[in-house]
């Protein structure tokens, strides 16, 4: 995602002409206003959810290049202050399960932006809207939002069950490599993360760096 922290983040976003695309969405408002309104912000978010996670920038307009692609144009401050905490409660009342997601602002002069770092479910979930009668599951491409057709619901389903069966299987593993140990150990963890991560690895493989796996044994000298 991209680390937007200030004005200047954003500036930079229309001189270096940053396209919308799979993991982007530049807003130029966030009109809470009515239901209509407040469905579409659930339906955008749910569908990065349900792809590849990414960012919606509300704050920021966007701008037709002439070549078919949309990219980041001028700031245009959001000036209510309570629009993130009205888009907060709408995301975790009407979408299910609830995505993860992170909403921040950036202040500029007359206002701020607001950006929504929306984290992908990773296999975990298909997150449906389930309010205002919506119903429906949206997923995001790089041509924009959709609603997903029963295919591919379906297919999605089918992934989550065969990512769950293979995790289940990872973790047993695991635990049955290291009871093996646990005699010769005063304590042993298991620490199973909620959501996967590029970043994370195993505290074995870490271990080998030291030159010693951490399970088995593996002792720092300058801990306590």
């Amino acid at each position: 995602m991209l680390q937007l922290e200030t004005e200047s983040d954003l500036k930079l976003l229309q001189t270096n002409e940053i396209e919308e695309g799979l993991t982007l969405e530049f807003k130029r408002e966030l009109d809470l206003s009515d239901r209509p309104k407040k469905a579409e912000a659930a339906k955008d978010v749910s569908a990065l959810a349900n792809a590849v996670g990414g960012q919606i920038i509300f704050g920021v307009d966007e701008i037709d290049r002439g070549d078919g692609a949309k990219v980041a144009g001028p700031i245009v401050p959001l000036v209510d202050a309570e629009l993130l905490d009205r888009l907060r409660n709408i995301l975790n009342s009407s979408i299910h399960p609830r995505p993860r997601f992170n909403l921040r602002r950036v202040d500029v002069p007359g206002g701020y932006a607001l950006i929504a770092d929306v984290f992908p479910s990773l296999g975990n979930d298909l997150h449906m809207v389930t309010g205002f009668k919506d119903l429906r599951f949206h997923k995001r491409n790089s041509n924009g939002t959709f609603v997903m057709s029963e295919p591919e619901i379906r297919e999605s389903y089918m992934r989550i069950a065969i990512s769950r069966q293979a995790l289940d299987a990872t973790i047993e593993s695991a635990i049955a490599s290291e009871i093996q140990h646990v005699p010769t150990m005063q304590e042993s963890v298991f620490i199973v993360p909620l959501f996967g991560h590029r970043d994370l690895v195993s505290p074995q493989q870490l271990g080998l760096h030291f030159g010693e796996k951490l399970g088995h044994g593996f002792h720092d000298p300058t801990w306590p």
